[in-house]
C-alpha cells in the first residue's frame, strides 16, 4: 500500500474497477538529481503496478493488466511534468505533439468506469490546462494534475486541478479518489 493510502486493488464502490498506476520506473537524468530516482523510488512503492517507457507501451499494459470487463476507478499516471506538458515515458506530450499521439491514447478511451478518472503525478501538469482538456475529451473523463512540484505521496506544492471532458475546471481539489 502507498503512503497516500491508494494501491492497485478492487475498489468495491465502483464495481468491477480498481485502481491502477502506471510508471516510467526508469532513472531519468534529464529530470536532475532529485527527480532522477522519482520513478524507480514510486515503483519500489507501490503493489501491482504497470511500466511504461512510451504512450503505446503505457496503454499496452494499462489495458493489458485489466481482466475482461474490468474498469478503471482511477488510473495515476506517473512521470515527469513541466510547464509545457508532461512525459509518457520518452513521449513529450504538449498541445503541438498531443494529436501525433492522440490515436495511441484513445484506446484507453472504454476502459474507464462510470465515475473513473485519470491523475497526472508530474509536477506542474496543471499549468497547461487546455492540455489536461484534450486528455479529458479523448478519454472521457475527468482529469487531475497539479501546479507545483508534486510526487507520489500526496506532496503538491501548488493545487490539485480537476478539468472534465467539458471543459469545467475546479481548483483545490485535493488528492483525488475514487468514489468521492
Amino acid at each position: 500500500m502507498l503512503a497516500s493510502g491508494v494501491n492497485n486493488t478492487y475498489v468495491p464502490e465502483m464495481t468491477g474497477a480498481r485502481s491502477l498506476y502506471v510508471i516510467d520506473d526508469r532513472v531519468d537524468w534529464r529530470a536532475g538529481i532529485t527527480g532522477a530516482l522519482w520513478g524507480p523510488f514510486i515503483a519500489l512503492t507501490t503493489i501491482g503496478e504497470v511500466s511504461m517507457t512510451s504512450a503505446e507501451t503505457m496503454v499496452e499494459n494499462v489495458t493489458g493488466a485489466l481482466a475482461p470487463h474490468e474498469r478503471l476507478a482511477a488510473l495515476r499516471v506517473v512521470d515527469h511534468g513541466w510547464r509545457d506538458g508532461l512525459e509518457l515515458g520518452d513521449d513529450l506530450v504538449t498541445e503541438t505533439s498531443f494529436d501525433r499521439l492522440a490515436p495511441v491514447l484513445s484506446a484507453l478511451r472504454g476502459h474507464f468506469a462510470c465515475g473513473g478518472f485519470v491523475h497526472f503525478m508530474g509536477c506542474h501538469v496543471a499549468l497547461k490546462p487546455r492540455l489536461m482538456h484534450r486528455f479529458a475529451r479523448l478519454w472521457n473523463v475527468p482529469v487531475y494534475g497539479g501546479t507545483g512540484a508534486t510526487n507520489g505521496y500526496k506532496m503538491n506544492c501548488g493545487d490539485w486541478v480537476e478539468v472534465r471532458p467539458c471543459g469545467r475546471r475546479a481548483k483545490a481539489t485535493g488528492w483525488p479518489r475514487p468514489g468521492q
